[in-house]
């Protein structure tokens, strides 16, 4: 690691970055005037090549940046894969990490592996001994909304009180255990096809915040406590399940002989609704 990334990383473990990250939610919730909002969004989209052709409305309807960051999409934007036995991605992004759980571990990077017990913090860990999982990572450029890889119902959501490091590639070849660090609202799915899966939202520095599309449930708020939410919600393959405001990553995790992973590798872009496996 060179001098410039060691200051970057000392200077990030000092900074307040809860705090930091709720006032950048604030700001970019200000509602301002039209014109001037209009360029922001346009330097905004210009600045990470988001594809404007692609969001539901024009973009003077946008009035607040984090409105047009969390955005929703023309119809037919993205396509479900609707086979029967086909698991879809949950989200736009890049595809980091994928493979079986191995003696309790997953991989964050090359040499550096996390636990399950630290990622999930509720004692569920054993169920996915031995299972599959598979990370990835949202940049400010993709569609920040997550959907549900399979058809199930919704069971639990466990709200995981932690720090905002950011989740690009610097810290994640170099902050041990980042995922179970970060702030995170792990969601337990039952489906008759898998049994029960997880959904894992990890916060980011400058995520303002995560919330549900189907409870009040929104994270980093002030003097916010750890929670943990009871649900017997139904959904579909391809319904949503929550908003990133900012960029950071999900994490789904499959229990043993499940499931199949599809022709995906690391660094591979994907769209939310394509094809990431099959049903085992």
């Amino acid at each position: 690691m060179n001098l410039k990334d060691k200051l970057i990383l000392n200077s990030l473990k000092m900074l307040p970055k809860n705090q930091l990250s709720w006032g950048i939610g604030k700001l970019t919730s200000l509602s301002l005037p039209p014109k001037i909002m209009k360029k922001i969004i346009l330097m905004f989209a210009n600045r990470y090549k988001i594809n404007l052709s692609e969001i539901e409305k024009p973009i003077e309807e946008y009035k607040t940046l984090n409105q047009f960051f969390t955005r929703k999409l023309k119809n037919g934007s993205r396509v479900i894969e609707k086979s029967d036995n086909s698991i879809i991605s949950p989200s736009d992004g890049l595809i980091s990490q994928f493979g079986e759980i191995k003696n309790g571990k997953l991989i964050q990077v090359k040499g550096i592996d996390y636990t399950l017990k630290s990622l999930l913090q509720d004692g569920k860990e054993s169920i996915f001994e031995d299972g599959f999982y598979i990370t990835i990572y949202l940049s400010p450029k993709d569609y920040h909304r997550v959907h549900s890889p399979l058809d199930g119902i919704i069971k639990e959501a466990n709200y995981i009180k932690g720090r905002l490091f950011p989740v690009n590639k610097l810290s994640v070849e170099n902050i041990n255990e980042l995922f179970s660090t970060n702030e995170r609202i792990n969601l337990y799915i039952e489906s008759k096809n898998v049994g029960l899966f997880s959904v894992i939202f990890v916060g980011a520095t400058n995520v303002g915040s995560i919330s549900l599309s189907f409870d009040e449930l929104k994270t980093n708020q002030l003097f916010q406590k750890g929670v943990s939410k009871k649900f017997n919600h139904p959904i579909k393959k391809g319904d949503e399940l929550g908003v990133f405001n900012f960029g950071s990553t999900v994490i789904l995790l499959f229990q043993k002989d499940s499931i199949k992973f599809s022709s995906i590798k690391r660094d591979l872009s994907i769209k939310m609704g394509e094809s990431i496996g099959t049903l085992a």
